[in-house]
């Protein structure tokens, strides 16, 4: 969130909690998706630390400018179109 709050599953999570569930997730073989509050501003410095740790699980990530996740963000920083 805009105010560095972390979730997982719509949950409140720290730091730490959201390494356990990114390591878990990574064992499943899935995919983070991730939302940002206030996308468009200096992030919070959260940010860098759960970045990290997607980085760490080695996980695929799922950008979204959305927070229901109906769009997804392309390397460009633009939306993509869903078919």
């Amino acid at each position: 969130m805009a105010d560095g709050r972390i979730t997982v599953n719509g949950a409140p999570a720290t730091i730490e909690s959201l390494r356990e569930s990114l390591m878990k997730l990574s064992q499943q073989k899935g995919v983070v998706w991730y939302y940002r509050e206030a996308g468009n501003s200096e992030p919070p410095p959260e940010t860098k630390q759960v970045i990290q740790a997607v980085i760490e699980a080695r996980l695929p990530i799922r950008l979204s400018s959305r927070p229901n996740y109906s769009d997804a963000i392309g390397m460009d920083g633009k939306p993509i179109k869903q078919k």
